[in-house]
């Protein structure tokens, strides 16, 4: 018997998926807990689609805004370099964050 970190109950170990890295070789919630968290992604409630901070990527691009990983933050298309390899035609990172890792473009 192992008990959920989630749900708090305890259930049977066939009841978790198994995981190498963890303590015991099985993951810390149970497989309905685990599957329900994987399946409530927060929608944007302009179209529908995924979201990141609220709103979809097609939704920041209308809005003129794109989300940079750098530096976790929503930021004008204008603070992001061309590039016409890349689908949305603009680099991932804004130019600030490709300037401190060392992108050569």
């Amino acid at each position: 018997m192992k008990t959920c970190k989630t749900c708090k109950r305890s259930k049977e170990e066939r009841e978790f998926w198994r995981n190498r890295t963890a303590k015991g070789g099985l993951q810390a919630s149970c497989a309905e807990c685990s599957r329900t968290a994987k399946n409530t992604h927060p929608v944007c409630p302009v179209c529908g689609g995924a979201t990141r901070q609220g709103r979809c990527a097609p939704c920041l691009a209308r809005f003129g805004t794109k989300w940079c990983p750098g530096c976790r933050s929503l930021k004008p298309v204008g603070d992001f370099k061309r590039n016409r390899t890349r689908s949305g035609g603009r680099d991932s990172r804004c130019k600030a964050c490709a300037k401190a890792k060392g992108d050569r473009k």
